[in-house]
């Protein structure tokens, strides 16, 4: 079980670009709707997609645009751009993906949940391909087991796990990645 005082912004720089199917019709899922995690998870919500992050900062894709991460020195940046859909889907994970595997490579940790289809599933590989820790849902708890199995299929998962899993897993993963980091500057 995650607690709140089990994440906290000294302990892990974490910065969260998502994107997700329900947003292909331009529809908008504002930052009211995270009030409760901003304040439990000392989280930071932006729904308007571009601009810098910060630590503990999640950007969600506004609908009908992609999201992108790109690099700029040493800050991360997400973009938000118009451009054809992606396996029928604006924003598209694998839009997200693939730019995470470029800007952020062996930094990032990617996760894979329940969904229809084979978007974001080339793009994990990708950031596989670059270094990046990746997870998926697992089969049991995915209400529909399409993008997941694609991403596994590909080899592009290094961690397949159930749904009350995957936060942990994923603020491991990000906790083994910055010590590597700082060990190494």
């Amino acid at each position: 079980e995650l607690r709140q005082h089990d994440i906290r912004a000294e302990s892990i720089n974490l910065a969260v670009p998502v994107t997700n199917g329900l947003f292909t019709t331009g529809m908008d899922f504002g930052a009211e709707n995270f009030d409760g995690a901003n304040r439990w998870l000392e989280i930071n919500v932006r729904t308007n997609g571009g601009g810098a992050f910060s630590t503990l900062m999640v950007r969600i894709a506004p609908g009908g645009k992609h999201l992108l991460l790109k690099r700029s020195g040493g800050l991360y940046l997400a973009r938000v751009k118009d451009g054809p859909q992606v396996y029928h889907q604006r924003p598209s994970v694998d839009v997200l993906f693939q730019s995470v595997a470029a800007n952020a490579g062996r930094n990032a940790v990617g996760v894979i949940m329940t969904g229809m289809g084979a978007d974001g599933a080339s793009g994990m590989k990708a950031m596989n391909d670059s270094g990046a820790y990746t997870i998926a849902q697992d089969e049991a708890t995915s209400v529909v087991f399409g993008m997941p199995k694609e991403a596994i299929a590909m080899g592009g998962v290094d961690l397949i796990a159930p749904l009350p899993e995957i936060a942990c897993e994923t603020l491991k993963a990000a906790t083994r990645r910055r010590a590597v980091a700082k060990a190494s500057a």
